[in-house]
Formats: C-alpha cells, sequence, structure tokens
C-alpha cells in the first residue's frame, strides 16, 4: 500500500480542518496544533460535513451540530460521544502531509435503499429459496485509499441500479 500525498503542511492552519479529494476519496485534514489527523468527511453520529461544523480548540475536534467530540491526539471520545473517530495513517515528510490508510475500526458504506427492493439475501440451504431479505445493508471497506476506491466503483457499476450513488463518506 502506498502513501497518498493530501497536501503542504502549510495548506492547513493550525487548529483548523480542510477538505481534500484524494482518488476520488474525500478526506478530512485536522490539524490540531501538535499533529494532523486524517479522517473521514462525516461526523460519525449524524453525517453532519466536518468541514462546515468541525472546531478544533486544545487538541479536540467538537462537531458543532451536536457536540459529539475527540482528543485528536489520544482519539478518546468527550462527553456523549458514542462513536469512536475513524482515522487513517498520517505522516510529514519534506514538508507534506500522506495519508495511507484507515486505522482503528474498519469503514463500513451504509446502503440503503427507497422502495420495496431488497438489497441483501440470506438464501435457505437448498440454495434456491429466500430465508431473509434487507433492503439495507453494511458493506465492510478495504482500509487502503485504492482499494475502497475499486470496491466503491465495483459496487457501483456491477450491483447498484441507483442513477446517482450516494458519497461514501
Amino acid at each position: 500500500m502506498t502513501w497518498k500525498r493530501i497536501c503542504e503542511k502549510s495548506d492547513i492552519a493550525e487548529n483548523s480542518v480542510k477538505k481534500f479529494n484524494i482518488n476520488g476519496i474525500p478526506i478530512l485534514l485536522v490539524n490540531y496544533g501538535a499533529g494532523f489527523r486524517a479522517i473521514p468527511p462525516l461526523c460519525p453520529h449524524m453525517e453532519e460535513p466536518l468541514e462546515e461544523s468541525g472546531i478544533v480548540v486544545r487538541c479536540i475536534l467538537t462537531c458543532s451540530k451536536h457536540l459529539w467530540a475527540w482528543n485528536l491526539e489520544t482519539l478518546e471520545m468527550q462527553g456523549e460521544t458514542e462513536r469512536p473517530l475513524k482515522t487513517y495513517e498520517v505522516k510529514e515528510e519534506d514538508g507534506a502531509i500522506f495519508a495511507k490508510k484507515y486505522s482503528g475500526s474498519r469503514p463500513y458504506y451504509e446502503l440503503d435503499v427507497k422502495g420495496d427492493d431488497v438489497v441483501i439475501e440470506y438464501l435457505n440451504p437448498d440454495k434456491k429459496t429466500v430465508a431473509q431479505g434487507y433492503r439495507s445493508a453494511q458493506i465492510p471497506l478495504p482500509g487502503d485509499i485504492d482499494q475502497t476506491q475499486k470496491a466503491l466503483r465495483i459496487i457501483f457499476t456491477d450491483h447498484c441500479k441507483a442513477e446517482k450513488p450516494k458519497a461514501p463518506f
């Protein structure tokens, strides 16, 4: 897996967030003063865009919409926060910031279908009749940026009938 260059270190001010698109995958880079974190751009609570609602103060990233917060040095959840923050591995090299793959919990793409269409079917042992059908699914994605892009392309090109796919993050 290769490191992907996000930006120059000077491109993002201290205690701020900035969204980047790396190989079709949106990534939010956070400069929290003592270092950098690369994360998906949506709050894990209610998918609020963190480039608009994310506030960084004293190494704490807070989503101002519902006040979920994380310590960016330790990744500990603060206050009433109920879900961990997913992160990419990050390194600084020659004045630039690079990201590699997710660390921590594995990312999922949540697929919900409107109407009565079934997305996932579990078959009975005869492999001919359906035991259970679901209209939504959590699809695990590879942690590597390139592999995630490939997986989403396969999902939407080969398996979805939607006119326009929902953004993955």
